[in-house]
C-alpha cells in the first residue's frame, strides 16, 4: 500500500512567484511610505511642542525610495529641510551649555524688555536704540550682575526714558532691571526625535510582520 501527494499547480511557477512578489512589494512600500509619513509628522509636532515655530515646524520633510512604483527594498528618510538650523535641534534633542564665544557676558531680557521688530528679542544694543533708554551695570544683593535703567510708563504701554520734560509732567520714573547677565546657561532637552523614531521603526516592524506573514 502506498500514498502519494500530487501538486496541481495551475500556470506557471515563475509567474505565480512573480505575481507574489509583487503584491509583497506593493504591501511592503505602502506600509513604509505610510510610516514614514506618520513619523513626519509626529517629528513636526513634537517640534512645536517645544516651542518652536511653525517655519521650523513645517521644513520637517519626508522623501519615499523609490519615489513612484514598488520595491521589497522600498525606504523613507524623515529630515530637516537645507537651511533649518539643525544645530537647534541637536541642542533641543539633547540638551547644551551655551556661553558667549567672546567670553562676555549672555544678556538674558526681563518682561521688563519689549519685542522687537516680528516679535524678535531686543539685545541691549537694540534696545537702548530703540527705546532710548540708557542702560546701567549694577549689581544685585546676591552679586550678580544686571543691566538697569531709569524709566517712565508710557501713556499706551510699554517704558519710555525718564527725561527731564517727563517728569516735570509728574511721571514718576523708576529704576527697572532689563537684562540679567550670566556667563552661561544650560539648554535642558526638551525633544524627543529619536523616541519617535524608534516608535515608527517598531510599528513597521510588526505591520510587515503581520501582512507578510
Amino acid at each position: 500500500m502506498s500514498f502519494g501527494i500530487r501538486s496541481i499547480v495551475s500556470g506557471s511557477i515563475s509567474a505565480i512567484l512573480k505575481d507574489k512578489v509583487a503584491e509583497d512589494a506593493k504591501t511592503v512600500t505602502q506600509i513604509v511610505r505610510r510610516r514614514t509619513a506618520g513619523l513626519k509628522t509626529a517629528w513636526r509636532a513634537r517640534v512645536m511642542g517645544a516651542g518652536l515655530s511653525s517655519r521650523i515646524g513645517n521644513a520637517i520633510r519626508s522623501q519615499n525610495y523609490p519615489a513612484s512604483g514598488s520595491s521589497l527594498g522600498a525606504a523613507g528618510l524623515v529630515y530637516a529641510a537645507r537651511g533649518t538650523p539643525e544645530n537647534l535641534l541637536g541642542e533641543l534633542e539633547d540638551g547644551a551649555i551655551i556661553s558667549s564665544s567672546k567670553g562676555f557676558y549672555l544678556a538674558i531680557p526681563t518682561d521688563n524688555v519689549p519685542k522687537g521688530g516680528r516679535g524678535k528679542k531686543l539685545t541691549p544694543l537694540t534696545f537702548e536704540q530703540t527705546t532710548g533708554i540708557k542702560l546701567q551695570l549694577a549689581r544685585t544683593k546676591a552679586g550678580h550682575p544686571i543691566l538697569v535703567g531709569a524709566a517712565v510708563a508710557a501713556r499706551s504701554r510699554g517704558v519710555r526714558p525718564a527725561t527731564a520734560r517727563r517728569l516735570q509732567q509728574g511721571r514718576n520714573a523708576k529704576t527697572l532691571v532689563f537684562f540679567i547677565l550670566v556667563k552661561q546657561v544650560t539648554m535642558k532637552k526638551r525633544l524627543d526625535l529619536n523616541a519617535e523614531s524608534e516608535r515608527a521603526v517598531d510599528l513597521m516592524a510588526a505591520e510587515l510582520a503581520e501582512e507578510l506573514s
